[in-house]
């Protein structure tokens, strides 16, 4: 697998509108800094809205990067995952560095929301892909 899904989109969103809003504060704030330099009488009350714009955008970022975050710890685990058919959850904490309940609400988000379809088997401790998943019956004899 070659790229990355983008799994959430709404940290798309959030990062942009944490962008604009930042520039917003910037190109105001700038504006009112050379209001301040050339001594002429300032309205404080941009200010608020200053403040405003600048706690805005640094929430929807972080909020944005947050999403992100999560979203290439799942990619991570479903580049490994589209690898191999069958992984070991052991193996998958040890690669990753992630805990195991990361690993089934990662599984869980890529059945919910992408074109694949894993099994966490809690017997075998594994994670198999569920399209490939058989079950063979083999009966010794048959008495009718």
């Amino acid at each position: 697998m070659k790229r990355n899904f983008d799994i959430f989109r709404i940290d798309n969103i959030l990062i942009t509108a944490g962008c604009i809003f930042l520039f917003l504060v910037t190109a105001a704030g700038s504006s009112l800094v050379t209001e301040l330099q050339k001594g002429l009488p300032v309205s404080y009350e941009k200010l608020p809205v200053l403040i405003f714009l600048a706690a805005g955008g640094i929430v929807m970022l972080s909020a944005g990067c947050y999403f992100r975050k999560s979203e290439n710890r799942i990619n991570s685990i479903l580049k490994i995952l589209n690898i191999a058919s069958e992984v070991s959850l052991t193996e998958l904490q040890q690669s990753t560095g992630f805990t195991r309940e990361m690993i089934e609400r990662a599984v869980l988000i890529i059945n919910k929301k992408l074109p694949f379809y894993y099994v966490i088997d809690r017997e075998s401790d594994t994670v198999t892909d569920g399209r490939l998943k058989t079950r063979l019956a083999r009966i010794e004899s048959c008495k009718f």
